[in-house]
């Protein structure tokens, strides 16, 4: 990440702001990181019109806030980046950066809030990003532990920015 990039996504928060967000995860996140992962959710859900701090709660789940994650899915594919979003043949160095993993994911959540299936519910749009149309049957009607670890860990990151920002 080019230095240019990094104080641009510092000032996309305040200090305070992001010292909250570090001790949501404080064994996960140093100073620098947690402002390069507010900074870059924050830019890529202002672009996909999402919640930044369900962006984060995703990057929690799925890496632990790791920008080099990569996980193997089924039919030779993978996911990539801090969020993982959809499988496809291989990653590539934007799916790494913060960026580009964060606008990833955001496109993804977009697609699902946008989709006929969820048709602008956040809970369904959660289901989908996490195992798409299985996780879509799986959840219906029910309570769905994955959605749910996305909403709290979503309610902590907001309560903690709050916070900050009194």
């Amino acid at each position: 990440m080019s230095l240019l990039i990094a104080l641009w996504l510092a000032l996309q928060s305040s200090p305070g702001e992001a010292e909250a967000f570090r001790h949501t995860s404080p064994d996960l996140l140093s100073n620098v990181e947690a402002v390069v992962h507010l900074g870059a959710a924050r830019v890529a859900a202002r672009k996909f019109r999402v919640d930044a701090a369900d962006l984060l709660a995703i990057a929690w789940h799925e890496s632990r806030y790791r920008f080099r994650t990569r996980t193997v899915e089924s039919g030779r594919r993978v996911s990539c980046g801090p969020m993982t979003p959809e499988p496809k043949q291989s990653c590539v160095e934007q799916d790494y950066e913060p960026l580009g993993g964060y606008e990833a994911g955001a496109a993804h959540l977009r697609r699902w809030l946008n989709s006929t299936a969820c048709n602008g519910n956040r809970r369904c749009a959660l289901a989908g990003y996490a195992g798409g149309y299985y996780m879509l049957d799986k959840c219906k009607g029910q309570t769905c532990a994955v959605v749910d670890d996305f909403d709290r860990r979503s309610q902590i990151i907001h309560r903690a920015l709050i916070r900050a920002s009194e």
